[in-house]
C-alpha cells in the first residue's frame, strides 16, 4: 500500500521506484486505469493561484514528489523514501519497462518535429518498443474529440502528456473518464530531453537547482522561476512558523 503524505497541505506519495513499478505493472496487468501526477515547486505555486488545478491534481491515483518537495520534507524531518521522483526521471523508467514488458505508449503533446526526433530517439534505444501514437500539442479545442477517438482507437497502456502545466493537468482531469488508458502521467517537457533536444539536468542540480540550470540554458525563464522560487520559500517559512 503506497503512503500519502502531505507537504504544506499538498498531498503527495511517498514511495520509491521499485512501489511505483510495482503499482504501474498491477494496474496494467488488472487492466485498469490510473492518472499520475507530479507535485514540484511550480505546481504548488499555480495550484495557490488555480483550484480547478488543484483539484486536477489531487484527483490523481499517485502524486510523485520532485527534488523540492524531497527536500522540504527532510528539512520537516519527514524525510521520503527515494529522490528525483520526478516527471522525466519516471518517464524513463516507465519506457524501460514498457520496452521490457511489451507494454504499449502513445506520446501527446510538444511540436511535431520534436515528436519525430523522439520517436527515431526511442527507436534506437529500444527497437522493439510499442509505440502506438503521436500526436502534438498544438491542436485546436474543436480538435480534441478526435484526438481522444484516436487514442482509444490504439488503447495504449500508458499515455505520456507532454503539454506544460497547467495544460496537460486539465486535458488528463477532463477527460479521464473517456480516456482508453491504463495509465496516463503529464511529463512536461520531458519529450525534449528525451529526443535529446534539451540536456538532462545534471547530479548537482538534484538539490533543489534544476531551475538554475534551466534558467543559466534560457534566461528568459529567470523571472518565472523567481517569482515561483520566492513563492515556494515564503509558503514554507510560513508553514514553520504557523503550524509547527
Amino acid at each position: 500500500m503506497i503512503e500519502r503524505t502531505n507537504f504544506l497541505s499538498y498531498p503527495v506519495d511517498n514511495l520509491n521506484y521499485y512501489e511505483l513499478i510495482n503499482f504501474v505493472k498491477n494496474t496494467i496487468n488488472k487492466n485498469e486505469k490510473h492518472f499520475l501526477a507530479v507535485l514540484n515547486a511550480n505546481k504548488i505555486y499555480l495550484m495557490s493561484k488555480n483550484p480547478s488545478l488543484r483539484e486536477a491534481i489531487n484527483n490523481a491515483s499517485i502524486i510523485l514528489p520532485e527534488n523540492a518537495i524531497n527536500i522540504g520534507m527532510f528539512l520537516l524531518r519527514k524525510p521520503l523514501k527515494q529522490m528525483n521522483v520526478g516527471g522525466y526521471p519516471v518517464m524513463l523508467k516507465l519506457l524501460e519497462i514498457a520496452n521490457l514488458y511489451d507494454y504499449s505508449v502513445y506520446f501527446l503533446g510538444s511540436k511535431e518535429l520534436v515528436l519525430k526526433i523522439l520517436y527515431n530517439k526511442l527507436k534506437m534505444t529500444y527497437p522493439e518498443l510499442n509505440i502506438c501514437g503521436l500526436k502534438d500539442g498544438y491542436y485546436k479545442d474543436k480538435d480534441e474529440e478526435d484526438i481522444i477517438n484516436e487514442i482509444n482507437k490504439v488503447k495504449p497502456n500508458i499515455l505520456f502528456v507532454g503539454m506544460g502545466s497547467p495544460k496537460q493537468e486539465f486535458f488528463i482531469h477532463k477527460n479521464f473518464e473517456r480516456l482508453n488508458v491504463n495509465i496516463v502521467i503529464g511529463v512536461g517537457g520531458s519529450f525534449n530531453v528525451i529526443a535529446g533536444l534539451e540536456k538532462p539536468a545534471p547530479k548537482w542540480t538534484k538539490f533543489g537547482l534544476e531551475w538554475l540550470y534551466r534558467a543559466l540554458q534560457d534566461p528568459k525563464k529567470f523571472k518565472r522561476y523567481s517569482i515561483v522560487n520566492t513563492f515556494f520559500v515564503f509558503s514554507f517559512i510560513k508553514y514553520l512558523v504557523f503550524k509547527k
